[in-house]
């Protein structure tokens, strides 16, 4: 059976129907609005906070390449007083300008060498002040030496002015050649 509706049934039907759509409508769509209002909302503040954050990763990054740059100099200047495999002469250069300075003669043997150090011995002959001013230098010495042993043992012998019968004193000889022999270990930069 079919049931047919009048044209007055089918208004109050239609009418009741956008009287119970239109209001649900209104009720419900301002709730489905606010909703992706506040999703859109909160993604919108987290996008911001990871620009914050990246911003702050950049800032910090560019502080530490200053602070890398910065260091990078003071690094090298700390290389400097190390053994350089890249330099093996560095080291002999540095002790004959040494025993140079200090008036000196000087002998340097290699004992041995690792991959993270390198032994010397340096035997320097000369009067006592010469020697300990070499002994000195090689303590402020430019390239970080450590002295491992150190002695000290009497070339010549010693003359002391001693008066003759006449009551003259005699004529002094050269002061007493010394001879300093020092084993040192340095250390590679890497």
């Amino acid at each position: 059976m079919k049931i047919r509706f009048s044209a007055v049934s089918k208004f109050y039907l239609a009418l009741a129907m956008a009287v119970i759509v239109l209001p649900v409508t209104f009720y419900l769509l301002p709730f489905y609005f606010f909703t992706k209002i506040r999703d859109s909302a909160n993604q919108i503040e987290t996008a911001r906070r990871g620009l914050f954050l990246n911003d702050k990763r950049l800032e910090n990054s560019r502080i530490e390449e200053e602070t890398l740059a910065k260091r990078s100099q003071e690094l090298a200047a700390i290389h400097n007083y190390f053994f350089s495999e890249k330099e093996p002469l560095r080291i002999i250069e540095t002790a004959e300008g040494m025993a140079k300075t200090a008036s000196v003669g000087i002998e340097v043997n290699v004992i041995e060498t690792k991959d993270n150090f390198a032994r010397f011995r340096f035997s320097v002959v000369g009067t006592y002040p010469h020697v300990i001013s070499f002994v000195r230098l090689l303590e402020n010495a430019p390239i970080y030496f450590e002295v491992e042993n150190y002695w000290l043992e009497r070339l010549s012998p010693q003359s002391i002015g001693v008066e003759d019968r006449i009551g003259t004193e005699s004529q002094k000889t050269n002061p007493p050649e010394i001879r300093a022999t020092v084993t040192v270990k340095t250390y590679t930069a890497e």
